[in-house]
């Protein structure tokens, strides 16, 4: 177990207080599954950190993010 996982692990999930309604929510999911733009970040290594199919997901939602 990597002990700095407790101090990495709440600093990058986000607490919002703010409840979404199931339309929002259904809307952004929506955006993500339509969206034909595609971003890979260019970190070194980054298919040795995710998996081809994870990345392959990863890159719709980050193109979905750089383009809303």
């Amino acid at each position: 177990m990597n002990i700095l996982l407790n101090h990495i692990i709440p600093i990058k999930i986000y607490k919002d207080k703010v409840e979404h309604s199931k339309s929002e929510l259904y809307k952004l999911l929506s955006g993500i599954e339509t969206n034909k733009k595609v971003f890979i970040p260019s970190w070194t290594n980054i298919n040795y950190w995710y998996p081809k199919e994870m990345l392959e997901e990863l890159s719709k939602y980050w193109g979905y993010l750089k383009n809303a």
